[in-house]
């Protein structure tokens, strides 16, 4: 089931794709284009990881991935807007926040 999440979902799923794995190009996205097994061949190669690992880091994504929630931005401390919103801020930002008040 999660290889046909990642093919039939690419076009909005490139852009968390490169959020989930920093390292991926532009050139690699291309080549990828939806292709799970290609993923995993560059995942291999950028990472190093075993082709386990890497199938098991591609699966948890999947698994977690919702093709509903179109806010990327949850969990960064950014708005819709693209200003900071303090309530979804990561637990280390909202420390820093308590310590300069």
């Amino acid at each position: 089931m999660t290889t046909n999440i990642l093919q039939d979902n690419w076009t909005d799923m490139r852009e968390q794709v490169s959020e989930w794995w920093d390292q991926l190009t532009e050139d690699d996205l291309d080549l990828i284009d939806g292709d799970q097994d290609q993923l995993l061949t560059v995942l291999q190669s950028r990472y190093g990881h075993t082709r386990e690992a890497a199938q098991a880091e591609i699966e948890r994504h999947l698994a977690e991935y919702d093709p509903e929630d179109t806010d990327t931005t949850i969990g960064t401390g950014l708005d819709m807007n693209g200003g900071f919103d303090e309530d979804d801020a990561p637990a280390s930002d909202k420390k820093d926040l308590e310590r300069s008040s």
